[in-house]
């Protein structure tokens, strides 16, 4: 049977503080094959790492992040995807999830380097809820690995995928069964469920032949 892929989600979250360097280094220390992390842009026009628009959840601070510089954001505890690349240093796959607008051509860049630095296309890849920011990233760059992630509907993300040329379908993992996971397959893509924490739900997805499962306990995933 083909090993199911472990993907911390937002790090290690269940162990550390979700999206800081400290809960990415915990997820690479549990053996980790990638990491999934948010990200919004600062004042000062710098990829951060935060899942929310306000810094009020995750850190002592309060605000938009969008009203931040990348320096008092690093000082609140948020890192730079960046940072996080620099930590990582290819040793696993890195998913980017967008979480606000205006970010396509700095990650487009930043990605570009990334590969120019060593990454391969494949371990960084570019997911959104937001199917036409994906469709924008995608005009910039037809090399990007692109995730379609849907809580809503199975097959819409499929069609999408199949639009974009996508690597893969990020589906809440309620909405999995073995059709439909088949159906993904077949077509060429990937099958990245989220956020499967108990491990009846683990087990269950793994069942179904999934490429790899996001947890906050990526531990718990053999």
């Amino acid at each position: 049977m083909k090993k199911t892929l472990r993907i911390g989600h937002r790090g290690a979250r269940a162990y550390a503080l979700e999206n800081t360097l400290l809960s990415f280094q915990k997820a690479l220390d549990l053996g980790c094959d990638g990491i999934e992390l948010d990200i919004h842009l600062s004042k000062d026009n710098k990829l951060v790492v935060i899942h929310d628009d306000t810094v009020d959840r995750t850190t002592k601070g309060t605000g938009l992040v969008k009203d931040f510089s990348l320096l008092s954001l690093q000082k609140l505890g948020i890192p730079s995807l960046d940072d996080v690349l620099i930590l990582v240093d290819k040793r696993c796959m890195v998913n980017i999830e967008i979480k606000a607008n205006f970010v396509f051509d700095i990650l487009n860049t930043t990605i570009i380097e990334a590969v120019k630095n060593g990454w391969r296309y494949e371990q960084l890849l570019v997911s959104c809820f937001n199917h036409q920011a994906l469709h924008q990233i995608r005009q910039l760059n037809k090399a990007i690995c692109l995730g379609v992630l849907t809580e809503t509907s199975i097959e819409e993300a499929l069609g999408t995928a199949k639009q974009l040329d996508a690597f893969a379908v990020h589906p809440d993992y309620t909405l999995l069964n073995k059709t439909n996971c088949q159906l993904i397959q077949k077509a060429g893509f990937r099958v990245f469920p989220w956020t499967v924490n108990e491990p009846q739900d683990i087990a269950n997805m793994k069942a179904l032949g999934v490429t790899g499962i996001m947890s906050d306990y990526p531990d718990r995933i053999s």
